[in-house]
């Protein structure tokens, strides 16, 4: 991914134009909604899924090219668990370019989407309960939750279910925050150098 989030939710009105210059797609309706919390390690399936009701309050305030547009509520809940057990090379797989094993050509289960949020963007204190949501141009959307390490995933299966395709709109939200991607993202390996593992600092919320 290729924006920062650090747009707070109060200012995203103000970027509507820049995300439409940096080629962000229009907004629709959202045409479904499927939340990755849960999975087993052995296959990255997804968990509980569900489809996105009407707009909760502050939702219709978002741009329409925010990833909440029509988005139930925020509710806290802690994501899958990224470590599960003896994580391969070392553990804790926070802020390492999870597509280096979970790309299609790794030794991992298929991801979508996955990367790790902070509390800061110097990416010193994990951020645990965060909403991730992404969605396209086309509505269709998906959200994750990040874990007790700040990590968070959205598996090949869960955004295939959900009809989620990129380049596509990104947020992170907990109860008090929403932090917007400015552009659209080109994909999901958010922790690469090339994105929020490089100069543009990590995810983070607030």
């Amino acid at each position: 991914m290729r924006a920062v989030f650090s747009i707070g939710f109060a200012s995203a009105m103000s970027l509507l134009a820049l995300v439409a210059a940096c080629g962000g797609a229009a907004g629709s309706a959202v045409l479904g909604s499927v939340a990755d919390d849960g999975g087993t390690a052995a296959d990255g399936s997804s968990g509980s899924s569900g489809s996105s009701g009407g707009a909760d309050g502050g939702a219709d305030a978002a741009p329409a090219e925010s990833p909440f547009v029509n988005a139930p509520a925020y509710v806290p809940t802690l994501g899958r668990n990224t470590l599960q057990g003896e994580h391969p090379n070392g553990g804790n797989p926070s802020k390492r370019a999870c597509f280096d094993c979970h790309g299609g050509e790794g030794p991992g289960p298929d991801f979508f989407a996955a990367g790790s949020v902070f509390t800061d963007a110097k990416g010193t204190t994990p951020a645990a309960r965060i909403e991730v949501r992404l969605r396209d141009g086309a509505g269709n959307a998906v959200s994750t939750y990040s874990d007790s390490l700040g990590n968070f995933v959205v598996t090949a299966a869960t955004a295939a279910k959900a009809g989620v395709t990129f380049p596509l709109h990104a947020g992170a939200r907990n109860a008090t925050t929403t932090n917007l991607m400015t552009e659209a993202a080109p994909n999901g390996d958010c922790n690469n150098s090339g994105c929020h593992g490089g100069s543009q600092g990590w995810i983070h919320v607030p």
